[in-house]
């Protein structure tokens, strides 16, 4: 749950503060009188919008958003529709009965084990199966 709080944390609090002095460094380029202010505003907006990219990839980093937003199930099956093959998903793990890292776990490898299927493979098709053995998830 740490993970899962750190990183709802960023998203609303210093995310938000970031978007917002872009969006204010943005106004002030387009409302500016004197080029030179006008320049200089539009250069801290860009700076914002790289930083804002950075911070949402550290987000991910420790929590992908449509885990920390839907859970584990909801953000497997996204992943599958993004694939650029027909990928279906099979699961029987009731949603909330993992722990927070062992979430975040499956998703990142189930995220490389397609991303790799995508690459390595001549695959026209792939599944997913997350299943629950005993005490362990198995995929």
């Amino acid at each position: 749950m740490e993970r899962r709080r750190i990183a709802r944390d960023l998203h609303d609090g210093a995310q938000q503060h970031i978007v917002f002095r872009g969006l204010m460094a943005r106004q002030l380029s387009l409302s500016a009188t004197d080029p030179d202010v006008a320049a200089s505003a539009a250069g801290i907006a860009d700076g914002m919008t790289g930083l804002l990219a950075g911070f949402r990839d550290l987000i991910a980093g420790i929590m992908p958003a449509p885990l920390l937003d839907r859970g584990l199930l909801p953000a497997v099956h996204l992943l599958a529709e993004r694939m650029p093959i027909p990928t279906t998903v099979t699961a029987y793990v009731p949603a909330g009965e993992l722990p927070t890292d062992a979430e975040s776990t499956l998703y990142f490898t189930v995220s490389e084990a397609l991303t790799n299927v995508v690459k390595l493979a001549a695959a026209t098709s792939t599944q997913v199966g997350i299943n629950r053995v005993g005490d362990n998830p198995r995929w």
